[in-house]
């Protein structure tokens, strides 16, 4: 099985790194200690939003996909149109995944078209652990790449929500989707039991979430609650999505 790891990405710096690293140096390498590396073949796709000659400072086998525009849809639907694997994972370039993240959900590809996972939620710093958050995002998805041909991929018209979108296309086509959590969870959080109207919760061996998200000052949810201008174009994305859906597909 070939495995294309789609990671978007603007090259930020990370600010704690005293090399000058970036965000994205954390994400990659995290792929390449997945368990099931050697078991599998994995390609590293790389969706950037602007042209770069700047060199990443470890060795990349993979590919850098440039000129996809100005946004995280662009980004993404560039580097997928350029990956050849036949089943997709997606990893933002501030997150990383535990290295038994695959090896916990590709068996779940066999009755589910879509597994996704929940976050170990921690500052910029990566020291303090902030929470456990149940949203399905990107970092933790999975799917074979005739699901993400079949649904067309992100909308490029939206800024913010690509993701919510996309769930709600999964959710029109009435695919049957899988949710991977820690073992044991805590079944009083809330947005654990919205993810559990559309998705069957499956526990895994590890006592924490599969993939490690970094909240950062910078990203798209950071804009929305301090920027008046990115707080309405949330809520116009929302509406979008209300009238396609009649709701907001969490």
């Amino acid at each position: 099985m070939k495995i294309s790891v789609i990671t978007p990405s603007r090259l930020a710096v990370n600010p704690n790194s005293e090399h000058g690293n970036l965000w994205l140096d954390l994400a990659l390498m995290s792929v390449r200690r997945q368990t099931v590396f050697e078991e599998h073949e994995i390609e590293q796709v790389v969706g950037m939003n602007r042209d770069t000659s700047l060199q990443l400072p470890f060795r990349f086998n993979g590919t850098i996909v440039s000129h996809c525009g100005d946004n995280q849809a662009l980004a993404v639907n560039g580097a997928v149109s350029e990956s050849t694997g036949d089943v997709l994972a997606f990893l933002e370039d501030d997150d990383t995944w535990e290295p038994t993240k695959l090896a916990h959900q590709l068996p779940l590809l066999e009755h589910f078209d879509f597994v996704s996972s929940n976050q170990r939620e921690m500052d910029e710093d990566r020291a303090t652990w902030l929470r456990t958050n149940d949203f399905p995002t990107p970092s933790g998805w999975l799917m074979r790449r005739e699901l993400w041909d079949e649904l067309g991929g992100f909308d490029e018209t939206f800024r913010f929500h690509v993701d919510t979108q996309f769930l709600g296309k999964l959710n029109a086509a009435k695919k049957k989707r899988v949710h991977v959590v820690e073992r044991n969870p805590d079944w009083s959080r809330q947005w654990l039991q919205i993810v559990a109207r559309r998705s069957l919760i499956a526990e895994s061996t590890e006592q924490t979430p599969l993939v490690v998200r970094t909240v950062n000052s910078k990203g798209g949810m950071a804009q929305i609650q301090r920027d008046p201008s990115a707080a309405a174009v949330s809520r116009e994305e929302h509406k979008r999505m209300i009238d396609q859906f009649g709701e907001v597909p969490w």
